[in-house]
């Protein structure tokens, strides 16, 4: 154990709501071309030219870089835009994955899996597949099918000023957990973000403030940070942890461990 929004848009008039729903939307700007981080089939891949440059920042704080393996949770936190800026778009099909074999319970929760990805959903780890398990922090309960999700995600966007998408996967390392968080605006830094790391053997995640853009993900107080950007946080400060969220300038992607419990193995 250690102790440390989509802006609303509506389906082109040729498309059908059976038990798939999409949203076609073009890429932005800064993820278009050139590498092509929009994917259909499976997770995101980065350009060149950002992995030297990762490779670069992971050199000046003295570490290395780590692909870790998949993690068994993972999130997105894309805020909306601020009035006279571009809309961000994103893209997220779902479908209604096959029924369980054996219902289990009269209410059993569905299986709403992603069915493809593009936009700003693109930055994530997130893989065709994946069943989302909650939006906005809302639990996706036995009510709920693709259809009735997209429309969820679409109203929260609007109402709550951001989008926050959890997934499972039932082939990850069932104790890593990857959030992906948009930087609000790409100039912005740490001191700013509302989170506190702090070095007790391992770096870990010491508080994170209710206005924090780490507020509306999937990571917790005491989380164990295993990396940032695929960069090594085994043994780095809290002052290097920093100086790599300061020069991010869109995406940041931090892989931690969590504890869990003893007795009954769940998550603490």
């Amino acid at each position: 154990l250690f102790l440390c929004g989509i802006k609303s848009v509506g389906l082109p008039a040729e498309s059908t709501i059976a038990t798939t729903m999409s949203i076609q939307l073009d890429l932005p700007p800064e993820l278009s071309g050139g590498g092509g981080r929009s994917t259909g089939s499976g997770r995101p891949s980065y350009d060149d030219d950002q992995s030297v440059a990762t490779t670069v920042l992971a050199s000046e704080v003295g570490s290395t870089m780590l692909r870790t393996k998949d993690a068994f949770l993972r999130s997105i936190t894309l805020y909306k835009e601020e009035e006279g800026e571009p809309p961000k778009e994103w893209g997220l099909v779902l479908k209604d994955g096959d029924a369980p074999k054996r219902r289990l319970q009269k209410r059993q929760q569905r299986n709403i899996q992603i069915e493809s990805i593009s936009g700003y959903i693109g930055l994530s780890q997130f893989k065709v597949g994946d069943h989302v398990t909650r939006i906005n922090g809302r639990k996706l309960g036995p009510s709920y099918n693709a259809e009735r999700a997209m429309d969820l995600m679409r109203g929260a966007y609007e109402e709550d000023k951001f989008l926050y998408v959890a997934v499972g996967n039932e082939g990850g390392a069932d104790s890593l957990v990857h959030a992906t968080i948009i930087k609000p605006h790409p100039d912005m830094k740490y001191s700013e973000m509302g989170m506190t790391v702090w070095f007790w053997g391992v770096l870990c995640i010491k508080a994170i403030d209710e206005n924090s853009i780490f507020y509306n993900s999937i990571l917790k107080e005491t989380d164990h940070i295993i990396s940032v950007n695929d960069i090594n946080c085994d043994k780095m400060k809290p002052e290097a942890f920093a100086h790599c969220l300061d020069e991010l300038p869109l995406e940041i992607n931090i892989v931690v461990r969590r504890g869990k419990q003893r007795w009954y193995g769940g998550f603490n």
